[in-house]
């Protein structure tokens, strides 16, 4: 996704996106299929116990 972040097949469960310096830049309960709008950089994104690098272009 360009421009962005989608997180699918994770229901009821808490999204957390952190900036590469290590701010929360958002965090919400997800629906199940969800996209969120981000600046270019480096994220981290945690998914319940998960935690996962992602690039947004």
């Amino acid at each position: 996704m360009r421009g962005g972040i989608a997180v699918t097949g994770h229901k009821g469960e808490r999204i957390q996106v952190y900036t590469a310096d290590g701010r929360l830049a958002a965090s919400w309960l997800s629906e199940g299929n969800d996209l969120r709008h981000f600046a270019p950089g480096m994220y981290l994104v945690k998914v319940g116990s998960q935690t996962m690098k992602v690039a947004v272009k």
